[in-house]
């Protein structure tokens, strides 16, 4: 089934975008930048045009993920793509790893995304080396980088949510996908390295629970702006809103909840932190009765 890479373009790191772009093009049929900003920069710094196998499309204009997210698949579905495979423009994929996920759609029809393990730069290395139990098993949610999606499953749940901007926009895809019964699986023998923006190592070791109990590891603080925090909190109010099966939005309530305390541990100016989600949660929810008054 062909597969076409999708890349959303932001401002970029020109020669990291290259980077990615090159080690893509053998392995998939198409690429498709979307233009949030800075890919004419990009295009003229490699002097490239669009060509066959390589498109750019969007204005310029930064629409957010989730628009630009869906403007890439259904250019990958009007190409005759079965397949996307959605990546930064700042995480760089191996020469087999489009061959390595695609294993995980082999005769399954209800998988709708196959991920990698991902290894966020700068992280302790234990976090990624932590014990898992086989190849391969599903996974709640995965990130949009590195991702290996279904166009059907994209189409049949109605592509990302545009209500949201940016954070949070593969969480709550991954929900609305498990609560129409796609699986999301991971192959833990992929490994994906993801650039986190600003991130920085934590200084104390902090401890987490994993499989193998409780260990002191050394995390990464996101140093994420005021806007960015607000956003998420914004996309967490709506998504929570959405009619899912009650199993999922408990999952979904515990995991934003586990979001903002490892914040909250990790993070700086933390009195900041808290009155920007609460900011951000409270526009959340005026969107949300915003358009139910809307639909009345």
């Amino acid at each position: 089934m062909a597969v076409a890479a999708c890349i959303t373009v932001h401002n970029p790191d020109v020669a990291r975008l290259g980077s990615v772009v090159d080690a893509l093009r053998d392995s998939v049929e198409a690429v498709v930048l979307f233009d949030n900003g800075g890919a004419e920069a990009f295009l003229m710094a490699r002097g490239l045009n669009q060509c066959d196998g390589f498109q750019v499309i969007g204005s310029g204009e930064n629409v957010g993920l989730s628009r630009a997210l869906n403007c890439c698949c259904a250019k990958a579905a009007e190409m005759g793509m079965g397949r996307v495979l959605l990546m930064d423009q700042d995480s760089i994929p191996g020469p087999h790893m489009v061959e390595e996920l695609t294993r995980g759609f082999n005769g399954r029809g209800n998988v709708a995304i196959v991920c990698p393990r991902i290894v966020k730069e700068g992280e302790d290395a234990a976090i990624a080396d932590s014990k898992v139990d086989s190849s391969e098993e599903d996974v709640p949610r995965a990130i949009t980088s590195g991702s290996l999606l279904s166009l059907d499953a994209w189409e049949s749940v109605g592509g990302f949510d545009e209500d949201l901007f940016v954070d949070w926009v593969d969480y709550d895809f991954s929900a609305s996908l498990r609560d129409a019964g796609y699986r999301l699986v991971r192959e833990n023998g992929v490994f994906l390295e993801h650039q986190l923006g600003n991130a920085s190592p934590v200084t104390l070791p902090v401890p987490v629970v994993g499989r193998d109990g409780v260990r002191l590891l050394r995390m990464l603080r996101t140093n994420h702006s005021e806007a960015r925090r607000m956003d998420k909190a914004r996309s967490w109010a709506i998504s929570l809103a959405k009619g899912r099966s009650r199993a999922i939005r408990a999952q979904e309530v515990r995991y934003v909840f586990a979001t903002v305390l490892r914040d909250l541990l990790v993070e700086k100016n933390k009195r900041g932190l808290v009155d920007a989600y609460a900011r951000g949660f409270r526009e959340g929810i005026a969107h949300v009765r915003g358009k139910e008054a809307q639909s009345c």
